[in-house]
This record gives C-alpha cells, structure tokens and sequence, in this order.
C-alpha cells in the first residue's frame, strides 16, 4: 500500500460520511470533503441523488487537491502525514504555513516549494513536528476565539492532531525520537539507560 493510501486512511478514519453540522463552517461534508470548499467535487452529483460516492472519488480528491499540491512524496513520510491531516482540516495554503514556521529557516509564505522541501528532508523531524503541533493547535484556538460557535469541535480537532502527532513520531527514524535527543539511543539503534 502506497504511502498516500496509508495516510488517507488514518484521515478518514476520523471523518464519518454523510454530515451537515449547523455550525460546521465546511456545510454538508462526505468523509471530510466539506462542500462549501470544494462545491465542484464529483462527488455531489451521488448526494444530491441520495447515493453514496464511490471511494474512488473520494480518494481522487485528496490526492489532486491535497497530496500532489503539497508535494508529499517529496517530504519525509512522518512530516507528510501531519502535513496532509493538518491541510483536510485548514487548507494547503495555512497548513504549509505552520510547517514553514515549524522549519524555522525558509520563508513563511505558504508555498511549498524547492526551499522548504529541502528544509523539510534536512530537519530534525521530531522538533519539527513538536513546533507544528503547536501550531496547529494555537490555529484552532484563534479559530475558537474568533468564532465562539467553533468551541464544540475543539476537543476533537486537538484529539486528532495529537493522534497525528503521535502515528508520526512512530514514524521517525530512531535517530530522531524524542529518546535520541536525551541519548537514550545507542549508535547501532538499541534503545539504552532504560
């Protein structure tokens, strides 16, 4: 299984089908894919017939409008799962924001270009991702504190960047986990002082 399907799946697994929340600012939204950014999907012709959409559009939309657009196969697999998950809930362009930030030496602008695709495979992966959980968690506060009727969905949009965080950090050679930063690693990968 590809990395992207692999990745896909751990997305979905927190986004029902069918759903239109009154207060969900994304409107009627089908596994995650609100219709109110993406009014052109496929996909809504099935709804409006009251027919599920077949996975297929379902996964072709996130790969042509999340996957490809934010390079993924070109990032280190952990720093691309957070990235993706981050991008279905606050679109390509915030979401490479906060890695820029997170990466501290490139430009913030939004763009994922050659200069942070190189940073992001130069890094070290774990404070990498710390940083961009923080961001991502201090986005959906302001996103709270700006619009009070969002509060209802906090605790599970930090429960699924913790779930994030968490499956990438599993992800990260051993050199670069939290245990290797303290030197509880060994040269040769054994897990030592434990």
């Amino acid at each position: 299984m590809s990395l992207f399907k692999k990745v896909l799946a751990f997305c979905l697994s927190f986004e029902g089908e069918l759903a239109n929340h009154p207060h969900d600012r994304g409107g009627l939204t089908w596994k995650g894919i609100a219709r109110n950014a993406h009014p052109d999907w496929e996909g809504w012709a099935y709804i409006d017939k009251g027919q599920p959409p077949p996975d297929a559009l379902v996964e072709k939309l996130y790969y042509e409008r999340f996957w490809l657009p934010l390079k993924c196969d070109l990032l280190p697999p952990p720093i691309a799962l957070f990235l993706f998950d981050t991008a279905v809930g606050t679109g390509n362009f915030e979401a490479v924001r906060m890695l820029q930030r997170s990466l501290r030496n490139v430009r913030v602008d939004g763009i994922m270009g050659p200069q942070t695709i190189k940073a992001a495979n130069n890094a070290n992966l774990y404070t990498v991702l710390d940083f961009f959980r923080i961001y991502r968690r201090r986005h959906y506060h302001r996103i709270v504190k700006n619009d009070p009727t969002q509060e209802k969905f906090l605790e599970g949009w930090e429960n699924r960047s913790e779930a994030a965080f968490g499956v990438a950090v599993c992800m990260l050679p051993r050199n670069q986990t939290l245990a290797a930063r303290f030197g509880l690693v060994a040269d040769d990968g054994r897990v030592t002082g434990v």
